[in-house]
């Protein structure tokens, strides 16, 4: 019984490179197939368009061409364009890059490269006798279920391979067909397991190809002429001339998707020592150095790897070590050009998912509402209570925007997940005090606008890097984990009720406590807002201290029909230093339960009340009348 393969396939023939991409996307992703070889072939002769892999997970309840849909993929096209990208700067495009002809392979030199290992290879429909473009059809001696693994085969043969059309190593990438098919052994096929080892002297996909004596010499070929013998002593001139393929021949990186915040705590924790071409302790790259001076070390405290020489005094990471190079050769290149060569280095893809790109859309969202007039009219006194606190809530959106990640972490409610350190998030809004934006994730907690994760709820993956940070710091509890609801109506109004209840039960972001909102609203509130905090109890201090505030303050108010906090507090004698500070404290802690609790009202004095109450209005030095905060029994 002959094999066959499950890919998917575009009804719709052509005899020319087709410029409808859009309908083929649309109509391949509703064709899964089964073909077997000759069946593959023919529909490529028949210029019918395929993507190697069968895309069966539905996201969002669809069908997409999308790495997200990916379920399985046994066959891999690899694509010769023998071309290379070369940066052809314009007045309005600072960073445009240009195709150059750059022969690597011939169609003949793959016949005979690829006899014992690939199925067939045929020639693209752009392909000419002086520019040779073909795809070459590997099958896998199984059928890959885990995308990781695919994407590691697809990082052997980049590493094999450099010169390779990187967007043929794809999960949803499509591939046209073509003519002159060239067939080979059918039964050819890469061993997985020895595909992937590391090792390349014992497996591996140079093991491989090699024991087949038919590999040719141009692992690392010449690129117009200009041989990839490095006759300098660092690789200054190849990251200069931006050499990728050498640059990764040497380096050998893995391919990784990570969020844009990630994307720099990566970057900086590279040891950079292989990309400069350069031992840890070396002479320096920026001065005439007879004598090495310079080293690449990692810091303690962060775990960056830095440049620094002790000749000169330059100092720097991985970007600004990059970034210096063209300084020094006059050649202007802006950081995020820096990040972007780096990242194509690296083979770092910090782009988001289609799931990430509804994320960020969501909350953008969110900050087109705080930045509109709808607050203020729909939900005023919501409006009034944050209007101070928009800027920071719009720069704690930002922060989640940077750290949506490659993966679908989201809570309970669909909500995506971000995190990072207190003292991070205090420098991304331009603050200072760590305390007090403490204090503010609190308040738009309190109010629905933010979520706070508990740790036991987040995947396994994320609460290994809370562990891990914790550790490192020795913190008490571990970091915050954090989501954004939609703001929904039914959010909207459940944070204007929690606005009247703030300013009703006296609150400020300054006093508020877990205990505070303990007594005021219960512990499921309590626990919402400190999710880290959940279940631990109250000292027995607070208790005792609290009860006797309680009994002080209604028995004041049994004997004169009212009070105040100021007199509940003076009533209330501990014997310790700073007692003061402390009892009042407790006061504005329990102050939401004890009037709740009681039936009772604090209002500020005036004629009407004091008239009711018997009260004799005080006055100041000057003779005036003060109208205090008193606290009564409710009509």
């Amino acid at each position: 019984m002959k094999d066959k393969f499950k890919i998917m396939l575009d009804e719709h023939t052509y005899t020319c490179k087709p410029t409808d991409a859009g309908g083929i996307v649309n109509r391949i992703v509703k064709n899964p197939t089964d073909l077997t070889i000759e069946e593959l072939i023919l529909a490529i002769e028949q210029g019918r368009t395929v993507l190697p892999a069968f895309l069966g997970h539905a996201y969002n309840g669809k069908i997409r061409k999308s790495k997200e849909c990916w379920s399985s993929q046994q066959l891999v096209f690899l694509d010769f364009d023998n071309e290379s990208e070369v940066f052809d700067p314009l007045p309005e495009k600072p960073n445009n890059k240009k195709k150059i002809k750059d022969i690597r392979l011939t169609y003949d030199e793959a016949i005979e490269h690829f006899k014992n290992i690939a199925l067939f290879l045929y020639k693209s429909f752009s392909c000419t006798d002086d520019h040779p473009k073909f795809r070459v059809v590997i099958a896998l001696d199984r059928v890959v279920y885990n995308r990781d693994i695919i994407r590691n085969i697809f990082m052997r043969f980049k590493q094999l391979y450099p010169y390779i059309d990187s967007k043929c190593l794809e999960e949803s990438r499509l591939f046209y067909g073509g003519t002159d098919v060239h067939r080979f052994d059918f039964s050819n096929r890469l061993n997985v397991d020895e595909l992937l080892q590391q090792d390349e002297g014992k497996r591996g996909l140079h093991y491989i190809l090699s024991s087949s004596n038919n590999i040719p010499p141009f692992c690392l070929p010449s690129i117009q002429g200009k041989s990839t013998t490095q006759t300098t002593t660092n690789n200054i001139e190849y990251i200069i001339n931006r050499d990728i393929s050498y640059l990764q021949s040497v380096i050998k990186p893995i391919a990784i998707s990570l969020s844009q915040y990630d994307l720099y705590e990566y970057l900086y924790k590279i040891d950079f020592s292989t990309l400069l071409g350069v031992n840890h302790k070396h002479c320096c790259m920026y001065h005439n150095d007879n004598n090495p001076s310079a080293l690449i070390k990692v810091k303690e405290d962060t775990g960056d790897y830095m440049y620094h020489c002790f000749g000169c005094g330059f100092s720097g990471n991985i970007i600004t070590c990059i970034e210096k190079m063209f300084e020094d050769r006059q050649i202007e290149i802006r950081r995020g050009q820096v990040v972007e060569l780096l990242k194509e280095i690296y083979m770092i893809d910090d782009q988001l998912s289609v799931w990430g790109e509804q994320q960020k859309r969501e909350l953008e969202s969110n900050i087109a509402l705080l930045l509109s007039r709808e607050l203020e009219e729909l939900e005023p006194n919501l409006h009034k209570l944050i209007v101070r606190n928009v800027p920071n809530l719009v720069a704690l959106h930002n922060v989640a925007i940077q750290n949506i990640t490659s993966e679908n972490y989201t809570d309970n409610k669909g909500n995506v997940i971000f995190f990072k350190d207190l003292k991070s998030i205090t420098a991304a809004l331009g603050k200072s005090s760590v305390d007090k934006v403490t204090k503010d994730i609190n308040f738009y907690t309190y109010l629905g606008m933010l979520n706070k994760i508990n740790p036991k709820e987040l995947p396994k993956t994320l609460r290994k890097k809370a562990v891990e940070f914790q550790l490192k710091n020795h913190y008490k509890y571990q970091k915050n984990f954090y989501s954004f609801p939609s703001y929904t109506i039914s959010v909207r109004r459940s944070a204007e009720q929690r606005a009247v209840e703030w300013k009703e039960k006296g609150y400020t972001k300054k006093e508020l406590t877990r205990e505070m909102i303990y007594r005021g609203h219960g512990e499921e509130v309590a626990d919402k807002v400190y999710p880290q905090m959940k279940g631990e109890k109250f000292s027995a201090t607070n208790i005792a201290v609290a009860d006797e505030l309680v009994k002080i303050g209604l028995s004041l108010i049994e004997q004169k029909g009212w009070t105040t906090e100021k007199e509940i507090q003076e009533n209330l004698h501990l014997h310790w230093k700073g007692q003061s500070i402390y009892k009042a404290g407790m006061m504005k802690t329990i102050r939401a339960e004890f009037l709740e609790s009681y039936g009772l009202v604090k209002k500020k004095l005036n004629k009407e009340l004091s008239e009711r109450l018997g009260i004799d209005v005080p006055t100041n030095g000057k003779g005036n009348p003060c109208y205090p905060q008193i606290i009564y029994k409710a009509d």
